[in-house]
């Protein structure tokens, strides 16, 4: 008969039992780790969503008031500015087809009317370059974007009094084109206003020869149309745009930017920033037709 020796099989199970202990161990922190690295990115991420809603409310509160508003118990410093005040220049975003966007000429009061007096300034420049398309659009395609440009001026120059009255009001058009292809006046190729390219741009365009007044209070806005950017295959396709005036002309504010950030959580807390602009509201675009009375329409 075979014998066995007893205690070196004592001995191999307990170094198995070591072994298996170790590799519970080992799962078991694996599985603590993992729990508590999930409940910090949840704790995390909800610290996040609660200062985003806290600087959501803190656009929403400027907003209302009009001004700058903290608020410890919120959690929210919003700091509100102008846009493009006393700036040469003014970048207005992208447009689609048939959309407009506004350059402000005129000052705007606290009533929202416009004025220009000491404390609020207009324009009175006599150039400007007006400038379009993303950078590489093609120069002959039928959705390379031309543009319309309306300049809307006050024979009367009423936004520089109190009454108001712009039934003097009166709209200049001039329209642009890459292509050779319509009685629009020839476009440039290539544009930079700021840190910003864009594909094309208008001649500078002479004010003066456009409108028979100049001053302040004269041009009171000038609106911009984008033509043609439509691709059947794809839709509307967006082109930004921009405006360029002299160095020393300089336009009044187009709106309010707000810069909103919100915190939460204890010790290192979670922070989101939010930036809104609120530009000044322009005139509905079934009016760039319209009459323009001194007292109300009459069917």
């Amino acid at each position: 008969m075979r014998n066995y020796n007893f205690k070196n099989d004592s001995g191999q199970a307990l170094l198995l039992v070591l072994l298996g202990m170790a590799v519970a161990l080992t799962v078991v922190m694996s599985v603590v780790s993992r729990s508590i690295t999930d409940i910090s990115i949840t704790s995390k991420s909800e610290e996040a969503a609660r200062a985003f809603s806290a600087a959501e409310a803190g656009v929403e509160e400027a907003l209302i008031v009009g001004s700058s508003v903290t608020s410890v118990e919120r959690g929210y410093v919003a700091t509100v500015s102008d846009v493009a005040l006393n700036a040469s220049f003014y970048n207005m975003g992208s447009l689609g087809p048939n959309e407009s966007a506004v350059v402000w000429f005129a000052s705007h009061g606290e009533d929202g009317l416009l004025i220009c007096d000491a404390t609020h300034t207009c324009f009175t420049g006599n150039t400007a370059k007006f400038c379009w398309g993303n950078v590489g659009t093609s120069t002959g395609s039928d959705s390379t974007p031309a543009v319309e440009v309306s300049f809307y001026y006050d024979s009367n120059r009423n936004a520089a009094s109190e009454d108001h009255d712009y039934s003097a009001v009166r709209i200049a058009r001039a329209a642009y084109d890459i292509r050779e292809r319509n009685s629009f006046t020839k476009a440039l190729e290539g544009c930079s206003i700021d840190t910003e390219r864009f594909a094309f741009s208008t001649p500078e365009i002479d004010l003066s020869s456009l409108v028979p007044c100049s001053g302040e209070g004269c041009f009171l806005f000038a609106k911009v149309k984008l033509l043609y950017n439509y691709e059947p295959l794809v839709g509307d396709v967006l082109h930004k745009v921009g405006v360029q005036f002299g160095e020393d002309e300089v336009l009044p504010s187009q709106g309010v930017k707000i810069v909103s950030i919100g915190t939460s959580g204890e010790g290192s807390k979670a922070t989101r920033k939010i930036e809104a602009i609120r530009p000044f509201k322009e005139p509905l675009t079934i009016f760039d037709a319209g009459v323009f009375s001194v007292g109300d329409l009459q069917k």
